[in-house]
């Protein structure tokens, strides 16, 4: 997966190398990826990512994260593109804990299974930037290529990458707008399950930090200079103000999950005791209107559930929340909050 975006005159070019994933988005992930890049193989790139690793810069800088907190990783991202030196090439090397992350304008509620998340401590981050649900952990190395925009050069980032895989005898070329082959298949950077290989198949020995050496080297290699590695960590969060505030927008509830937009939720089901049809609208997050149809002998219930999950979060918590309030809202007798029980399990498996 590649993705370019751009803030006034800076370029940031981002990917991420699959070492040995878990291969568990389908497991998280439940909305469809969708990949845009070319097919066609270009030799005139593969020239390019051959031919272009030498060039030249005022200044270069490298940094690399010592944690794997995703939020973190994507908040220094974004603050290093906001605050970036426009006379400086910079690399920022990282890799996130399990974490699933969905583009700017995605449903998380939709795109991702969040109670199994939750269950197996699986993150949720919503990039600033747009594209399509993805999960990282461990086996995924993740790399940033700033540059000024007069000196951008996507294929002579994708040298860099490929110096790197070269130095551990990795048969890599360029092919097609986005992709990096090895052996002449289409295998590489790709965020297409079917289309991607784990490089330990190739290099066992290979490492997340191995790797980082490597793109290091190949770094400074490309630009001719050397200069100190500087790692970011959390503790950074409290020595940088401008770090923080981007990382403390990033990880609040409002962004995560109430940034997203007004959509409507469908639950249907049978219990012993009546079928339940509920229609939830949410917006930003926040239930807006529920109407809940069932052919229950117990219409009070009824009535109380819908009422009672307005107002809440769509979340795990809020929907516990609609039904504790229902057990209290009315003088109703142990089967029937044994039934409000029940519809609350069953409801937790949904959001």
């Amino acid at each position: 997966m590649l993705n370019i975006g751009s803030i006034a005159n800076k370029q940031l070019n981002k990917s991420n190398l699959s070492l040995l994933s878990s291969c568990l988005r389908k497991t998280y992930c439940s909305g469809t990826n969708k990949n845009t890049n070319s097919n066609n193989n270009n030799t005139n790139n593969n020239a390019s990512a051959s031919t272009n690793l030498k060039a030249s810069a005022e200044k270069i800088k490298v940094y690399k994260s010592t944690t794997d907190d995703a939020l973190f990783n994507i908040a220094t991202e974004d603050w290093l593109f906001k605050t970036f030196d426009l006379t400086t090439q910079t690399l920022f090397l990282w890799r996130n804990g399990p974490t699933c992350i969905i583009g700017r304008h995605q449903n998380p509620f939709k795109e991702c299974h969040l109670q199994q998340m939750e269950k197996d401590g699986v993150t949720l981050a919503r990039r600033y930037s747009g594209g399509g649900a993805v999960y990282q952990d461990h086996g995924n190395s993740i790399y940033t290529l700033l540059s000024p925009t007069t000196q951008y050069d996507k294929h002579r980032n994708t040298a860099i990458v490929i110096d790197s895989l070269r130095q551990f005898g990795i048969n890599a070329e360029s092919s097609g707008r986005n992709d990096v082959i090895v052996d002449g298949n289409r295998k590489g950077i790709s965020s297409v399950v079917s289309r991607v290989c784990n490089l330990k198949t190739i290099v066992p020995d290979i490492t997340h930090e191995r790797w980082c050496e490597s793109m290091i080297e190949s770094f400074f290699r490309c630009y001719g200079k050397r200069c100190d590695i500087e790692e970011l960590s959390r503790d950074d969060l409290y020595a940088i103000p401008s770090l923080k505030e981007v990382y403390d927008g990033l990880s609040n509830w409002e962004w995560r999950f109430g940034a997203t937009p007004e959509f409507d939720h469908q639950f249907e089901t049978r219990f012993q005791w009546g079928i339940i049809d509920m229609n939830i609208n949410s917006n930003r997050g926040v239930i807006n209107d529920c109407k809940v149809y069932s052919d229950s002998l117990n219409p009070v219930m009824i009535e109380n559930i819908a009422s009672a999950m307005i107002g809440e979060t769509y979340s795990p918590q809020g929907i516990s929340n609609a039904i504790e309030k229902t057990k209290l809202q009315h003088t109703f007798n142990q089967d029937t909050i044994n039934e409000l029980e029940e519809l609350k399990q069953w409801l937790l498996t949904k959001i």
